[in-house]
């Protein structure tokens, strides 16, 4: 459990909403799944009251106290917001981070029809065309979803399309906002009598309703690509440390960043897990690993493997891989809880892909007291 201290001294320890805590996570992954630990986490670092001054900016007009009333629960949705309000907001990343008033009036005429030149909107810069596209970028990225809502779910679109999702305590009511290059969408599910709903969240209310729509606005229409600026740059990091990849790592990812923010050091977080050195008994031994310990190094918890139907099954097998103490002699794998395979040294196997979410267990072979499992996916 993480927990912050306010200023007047009381204690605040947020949960995500599944009730988990992931440990070190990447942005992207936190923004993506919607975790409330890391968005505290990160005001609390900011200072809320510059928070509070970007949401003004912003133009949420019924922030009628001062940020010190609303302190780091303003980062999980304590103030209240108009719809209107929030799309607008929303509406920023997809004007690459310019922000204007809202306008609902299109066009006005005199009595003699003739037509009244309205002023024109002046836009204010509040986020650089590459912060914009960074959050958009993370916004639409559904594999970054998959720790908190799978890998299908109502916010998979057959285009590109950012979206958030949120849900008040209590299940009150919840919101699905989101935008493609064309349109920007949000809609919000709730009793007007403020009376909370049983276990309604966004991805299971507003989410569906959300993707109804843009699904209706883009009927024969592809809106495209959010495109990239030629001022980010590209690089291939440990996805657990979000350093640059090392030898020693085996989940590695593409990550955008602005020029000059991309991480310079090496990962040197699985070095102690993949270190080896010769036993008596002429095996390679894991440092790292305490008496009569399984780790599996591969595939990671939520890894998503894409099958390619141009290229053989017996090619893409995924590799299993184990690290365990001398002391354990065999393992034994578990798949969706079904016996798969016992390996002695060097503890691998090589699983033909299964479309689905997938569970691996790996347990001491001798006495199935000592395990490990993943979650990971095929699509």
């Amino acid at each position: 459990m993480v927990e912050f201290r306010l200023a007047d001294g009381t204690r605040f320890a947020p949960r995500n909403y599944g009730q988990k805590y992931h440990g070190p996570t990447r942005v992207r992954e936190a923004l993506a799944s919607s975790f409330n630990v890391p968005a505290v986490y990160l005001i609390e670092k900011l200072g809320v009251h510059r928070f509070y001054d970007l949401l003004n900016r912003l133009g949420f007009g019924f922030l009628d106290k001062d940020a010190h009333h609303y302190g780091l629960s303003l980062s999980l949705g304590s103030a209240e917001v108009t719809l209107l309000e929030l799309v607008n907001a929303y509406r920023v990343f997809a004007t690459n981070g310019l922000f204007d008033e809202i306008h609902t009036v299109r066009a006005m005429y005199d009595r003699h029809d003739e037509q009244i030149t309205l002023p024109a909107p002046t836009a204010q810069r509040i986020f650089s065309v590459e912060v914009a596209h960074l959050i958009t970028d993370m916004l639409s990225d559904n594999v970054a979803r998959f720790k908190s809502f799978n890998i299908d779910n109502a916010l998979r679109l057959p285009f590109t399309c950012a979206v958030k999702t949120g849900t008040s305590k209590d299940y009150r009511d919840n919101w699905c906002v989101g935008y493609t290059t064309k349109y920007a969408v949000g809609v919000w599910v709730g009793n007007f009598s403020g009376a909370p709903m049983q276990g309604v969240s966004g991805i299971s209310g507003a989410a569906p309703l959300f993707r109804s729509v843009m699904l209706e606005l883009h009927r024969g229409i592809d809106p495209g690509i959010f495109r990239c600026p030629a001022t980010l740059v590209h690089r291939q990091i440990c996805a657990r440390s979000g350093k640059i990849a090392g030898s020693g790592c085996t989940n590695l990812i593409e990550e955008t960043f602005i020029a000059g923010n991309e991480p310079m050091e090496t990962c040197d977080w699985h070095d102690p897990v993949m270190k080896k050195h010769k036993d008596i008994t002429g095996k390679d031994r894991k440092d790292g690993l305490s008496k009569r310990e399984i780790m599996i190094v591969s595939p990671q918890n939520g890894d998503i493997y894409k099958v390619d139907p141009q290229v053989s099954e017996e090619s893409q097998r995924i590799r299993f891989r184990i690290v365990a103490t001398e002391e354990i002699q065999a393992v034994f794998m578990r798949m969706d809880g079904k016996p798969l395979s016992t390996q002695r040294y060097p503890f691998e196997y090589f699983w033909p892909p299964c479309p689905g979410e997938h569970i691996l267990e790996v347990m001491d072979d001798s006495d199935h007291a000592c395990n490990s499992y993943v979650k990971f996916a095929v699509n």
